[in-house]
């Protein structure tokens, strides 16, 4: 439909703006001319009465007809799938520019004409009349378009309004996501197996009991003294060269001594699951593969306080950026069986939780460079990223105890690298794996072709999965159900093992 526009000269809209605006107070008036004066600008003909009660909204936080319908719908769908709240009135960059801004000019689109307000006197004037229908025509359409069942407005649109408006503060720099990744990320259900290890706690470790340097001695921590009467087997010699009154005054009442027993070893179960992906290859479907793969890997493993997931991604210059999350932080957040069919809500749900968002999907989210770092290589870029994690394990919460990197009871690291480089002999399992120096329980590498619906170049490598598209696939649902499910049975296979 064309959109025709339409000049309307001073004697119709400073009435109009006198009299919408005039009855604000000073800060609503100023915010409503900026809206007024702002969206005009983007050639966006919102109405008087439109910014007075855009601005009445956001200054009270009380939402008048009709942004309190897009708002409503805004958080309905949030709540559906997102944890972080929605606060649009800390947001009035982004209520105004990339809300109601689009709300108005397709409600334009939909009367095909858009009236904007002229400084001078024009030939054909809009007539005060059709500037009332005009506007009338506006509150109506804005409200359709919000109830509408997606043949105008994409259910794609609200979710990324959403996730963007939970991630705003103020007129901080809005995050850069692009909506062709957000229908990936929102769309993508991978095709996976149906695994009789969905199951909360399947991937229960054997307990592990951490070495006490303290135990390698006689079996004891020096003296104590106790009144229990369990302990009298335990007196020490000591205690009987006492004449016997003396002896049994001490058992009573001042205690008597005994060997005392090193602290119980810690019972670990522990779990570190790293992800690595080399040279700018970390696109939103590898990325929305491995969500779904911690998320089930989530509710697999036991509640522990220090198991952590880490995600690591370089760029084509070697610089880095990461996200890490405690297990502690989501078990009481997820739910405990993943229905297939919900997955792309539950994927959401998973990285708000875990605080990943929106730095996850964001393009614009910064990139750090390694330090000390002097070569170029690959095997230089791994090494050096593993040492900085590794120095900075994120420490554990108050109530689980500190531990090292050697105090995991599994290390699994998901290496993602070109697929270019896999016919490289310095690419081997065996000799990556040997850059890690002994740190690693478990390695699973992919292999990640340039074009990612090149279904035979795609492959997994790892203990108990070694995994390849069938040829001639290039859908993405079976590409990404059978990373997921190779990535789960390597892991599932050596955590069998440990």
């Amino acid at each position: 439909m064309s959109l025709r526009f339409s000049l309307v000269p001073p004697a119709v809209w400073r009435p109009l703006v006198r009299d919408w605006l005039g009855a604000l107070p000073d800060h609503e008036r100023q915010l409503a001319a900026s809206i007024l004066v702002g969206l005009h600008d983007r050639h966006i003909g919102i109405t008087p009465r439109l910014s007075a009660g855009l601005a009445r909204s956001l200054v009270s936080g009380e939402w008048t007809r009709p942004w309190d319908a897009a708002i409503e719908r805004l958080r309905r769908d949030h709540a559906e799938n997102g944890e972080q709240p929605l606060i649009p009135e800390r947001a009035f960059d982004f209520v105004v520019y990339h809300l109601a801004g689009p709300l108005i000019r397709l409600a334009c689109e939909e009367l095909g004409e858009c009236l904007l307000f002229a400084e001078d006197a024009v030939d054909a004037p809009v007539r005060a009349d059709a500037y009332a229908e005009y506007d009338q025509n506006l509150l109506s359409l804005i409200g359709q378009l919000v109830v509408d069942d997606g043949r105008r407005i994409p259910a794609l649109f609200w979710r990324e309004r959403a996730l963007r408006l939970a991630a705003a503060r103020g007129f901080a720099p809005q995050p850069d996501f692009d909506m062709l990744d957000l229908a990936v990320f929102f769309e993508l259900r991978p095709a996976m197996r149906e695994r009789r290890e969905n199951a909360f706690n399947l991937f229960i470790p054997q307990e592990q009991h951490l070495r006490d340097e303290r135990r390698q001695g006689a079996g004891a921590d020096g003296l104590m003294l106790t009144r229990r009467e369990e302990d009298i087997q335990r007196m020490h010699l000591t205690e009987h060269l006492y004449p016997e009154p003396l002896r049994m005054d001490r058992v009573l009442n001042t205690g008597y001594a005994i060997v005392k027993p090193p602290p119980q070893p810690v019972r670990q179960r522990d779990v570190l699951l790293v992800t690595m992906c080399y040279g700018g290859i970390a696109d939103v479907f590898l990325k929305t593969c491995f969500a779904d793969f911690a998320l089930f890997v989530s509710r697999m493993l036991p509640y522990t306080g220090g198991s952590q997931f880490r995600w690591i991604e370089g760029d084509r210059f070697g610089r880095v950026r990461s996200q890490h999350t405690l297990l502690h932080d989501l078990s009481r957040r997820l739910p405990v069986e993943i229905a297939p069919a919900n997955l792309p809500d539950y994927r959401l749900l998973f990285l708000e939780s875990a605080g990943w968002l929106p730095g996850y999907l964001d393009h614009a989210a910064p990139m750090f460079t390694l330090p000390d770092r002097t070569d170029a290589g690959v095997a230089a870029w791994l090494r050096s990223v593993w040492q900085q994690h590794t120095d900075s394990l994120q420490t554990p919460p108050p109530d689980a105890p500190q531990i090292r990197l050697g105090d995991y009871h599994f290390i699994h690291l998901l290496l993602c690298l070109p697929a270019r480089l896999q016919n490289d002999d310095s690419y081997q399992t065996q000799r990556i794996r040997d850059l890690f120096g002994g740190d690693l329980d478990s390695l699973c590498i992919t292999w990640v072709p340039d074009d990612i619906r090149d279904g035979e170049n795609w492959s997994v490598v790892g203990s108990g999965s070694n995994w390849q598209p069938a040829p001639g696939t290039d859908q993405l649902r079976l590409i990404g159900g059978g990373l997921v499910d190779a990535w789960l049975d390597a892991m599932l296979y050596e955590m069998r093992h440990v």
